[in-house]
């Protein structure tokens, strides 16, 4: 029963390392949830640092 048991591990652990674990609707949920919001969060980034960049342009277009 053990070497059986021991097989039947080592299979599982092969195919999650070809293919990738299995996972939940749930928790492919929170991941692509997660995924979204850091992507929004790179949104807002870019567009803060746009924002800065063009203050920088105009006071150097002022001022250069």
């Amino acid at each position: 029963m053990c070497r059986l048991f021991m097989r039947s591990a080592g299979k599982t652990g092969l195919m999650s390392r070809i293919f990738g674990s299995v996972n939940t609707e749930e928790v492919r949920e929170m991941k692509v949830n997660l995924l979204e919001q850091k992507i929004q969060e790179g949104k807002i980034s870019v567009y803060s640092a746009q924002k800065d960049l063009k203050y920088v342009e105009i006071l150097n277009l002022m001022y250069g």
